[in-house]
């Protein structure tokens, strides 16, 4: 019976090794995933902003070529009322 109990106790240091070793490879993967994510999320921020800046950009060009436009509505209108 004692080496059955010896047996017994091996056992449970066995298997609490084994849930130990367990929770690390877990947590370890956990944090390659949090990591990977992390990585992803400033890659997504950088394109959102390198987006914004080209949408500004579009933006500005778009309402000079409209006061452009006006402009030249305003020029043609005078040279042809004063003419």
């Amino acid at each position: 019976r004692d080496a059955r109990q010896k047996m017994l106790e091996q056992r449970r240091h066995e298997i609490r090794h084994l849930r130990q070793e367990e929770e690390l490879a877990s947590n370890r993967r956990m944090e390659e995933l949090q990591a990977i994510e992390a990585e992803r999320q400033a890659l997504l921020r950088q394109r959102l902003a390198v987006q914004r800046r080209q949408q500004r950009k579009l933006l500005m060009l778009a309402f000079g070529a409209v006061a452009l436009f006006i402009l030249v509505l305003f020029v043609y209108a005078f040279v042809s009322f004063v003419g």
